[in-house]
This record gives C-alpha cells, sequence and structure tokens, in this order.
C-alpha cells in the first residue's frame, strides 16, 4: 500500500501567500510488488538504469526546497525523467554542480556500497543532509539506522558496514567501478525497492 498524505490550500484567492486554511487528506494506493511479479514470472530481477543529468539540469540547490516534499521539486523533473525513459532507463541520477556530486535518483535517496580507497574497509555512502540537496525522509534515515544497528559488525561472511553521509561525485564512483571497489547500489524512498 503506497499512502501519501497530501495538504492544499482551499480558501479562495488569487497570489501568493500562507494559507488561512487547507485540507489534509492520504492518497491510499494498491501498490503491486514488482519483486514477486518477476519471480512468479519466473524471470530474472533486472537491475535499475539511470541516466546521469546533464550539466545544464538541475532539481536542487544550496538554498532551495530540495529537502522538501514539495511538487515543485517534481515537476521540473519530469522532462527529464520522460527524456529517461525514452533511452531506456528508468530514471535520472541526479548530479549537482561543476563537480558532478551525487544527490538522487528520480524522487529517491540514492546509495552506494563500495570499499573504501584508502582504508578498504565497506562504506554506505549516501549524499549529506545539510547542503539541503536532497529529501531527508524516514525511508533513508530507516536505512542508515538499519545498517548502523545491524551491519556495523561482522554478520557471518559479512564484512562491517559503515555508514558515510558526504558529497561524492559520479567521478568517484567511476573510479570506484574501473578499481572493483563498487559492491552495489541502491535507490530508496517511499514506494521504491530497486538494486543494481
Amino acid at each position: 500500500m503506497y499512502l501519501r498524505p497530501t495538504l492544499i490550500a482551499t480558501e479562495a484567492q488569487l497570489g501568493i501567500s500562507l494559507p488561512k486554511e487547507a485540507l489534509l487528506f492520504i492518497i491510499a494506493v494498491p501498490w503491486p510488488d514488482a519483486v514477486k511479479a518477476k519471480q512468479a514470472e519466473g524471470k530474472p530481477l533486472p537491475g535499475l538504469k539511470l541516466l546521469a543529468s546533464g550539466e545544464d539540469t538541475v532539481r536542487a540547490w544550496p538554498g532551495g526546497l530540495g529537502y522538501a516534499k514539495l511538487g515543485a521539486n517534481y515537476g521540473p523533473s519530469l522532462a527529464a525523467h520522460g527524456k529517461a525513459m525514452a533511452l531506456g532507463f528508468h530514471q535520472v541520477l541526479w548530479l549537482y554542480g561543476s563537480d558532478r556530486q551525487v544527490t538522487e535518483a528520480g524522487a529517491s535517496n540514492f546509495f552506494v556500497v563500495w570499499e573504501n580507497k584508502e582504508t578498504g574497509k565497506r562504506e554506505l555512502v549516501t549524499a549529506p543532509l545539510e547542503n539541503q540537496l536532497i529529501l531527508p525522509g524516514v525511508t533513508r534515515r530507516s536505512v542508515l539506522e538499519l545498517v548502523r544497528l545491524r551491519l556495523s559488525q561482522s554478520v557471518g561472511d559479512i564484512a562491517p558496514l559503515e555508514v558515510v553521509e558526504r558529497s561524492f561525485t559520479i567521478g568517484d564512483i567511476q573510479e570506484a567501478w574501473k578499481e572493483g571497489r563498487i559492491v552495489e547500489a541502491f535507490v530508496s524512498g517511499t514506494a521504491v525497492r530497486a538494486t543494481s
């Protein structure tokens, strides 16, 4: 089940101001489990194909509202998403700035698990919240808390995993891929469960 609380101003007014009255409602939609559907069909689970955003396309910027769950953060991204789908990709990997910092994938938080180049230790890396470029949602927080709670120590043959919230670039990912240090990458959001 996909649940989306929604708040919309309802007063009769033309212009921009804080509303004096609003309607709070919840959209509830049955959400299919794509994993179970593929398994039932006997098909392999495909990875998530992401198209890196162009330097001329920005989803969020410091001082903006990239951290907030607002329609303004999704509307402008629809053209880029349509282009990605037309090219055979599932979503856009949103990059920011001249150094091409990784922020989000579509409307989901992006994570990469890799081996640290200097220490060799496994890390779960995701963009930080300080610059307000990404959504700080409960799903992201849950992933980070579960990793800290359950995977910070070795579990059987699985090496410990350290959570690292920091800026990283598409160049960092490319370098780690070339060096064979990428373990996995995945996205996490309200209605998303995908890995690659």
